[in-house]
């Protein structure tokens, strides 16, 4: 029997995996449409640097590491759905 938190955990996984599949879906319906790409570095930088700059959150390298995973899963399953479409 698996526990609570670490099927709440794969879930979490999943959803930000499918996220990231939605996503390529919808960036290359973009790119056939001609949209023009956004850089999105400063984005992620300030999405990572927030915990830091934040003076009430006391140990700020758990959040950073959460939104690090999050952000890795979510490229992750873009990545897989653009390779997957290719074939």
């Amino acid at each position: 029997m698996k526990s609570k938190g670490l099927s709440s955990f794969v879930a979490l996984v999943l959803s930000f995996w499918r996220v990231g599949a939605r996503t390529c879906h919808l960036a290359c319906a973009r790119r056939r449409a001609g949209a023009r790409q956004t850089k999105a570095f400063r984005f992620y930088a300030g999405l990572l640097a927030y915990p830091l700059r934040r003076r009430r959150i006391r140990r700020p390298v758990l959040p950073v590491a959460l939104l690090a995973w999050s952000q890795l899963v979510n490229a992750f399953g873009y990545l897989l759905e653009k390779f997957r479409w290719r074939r």
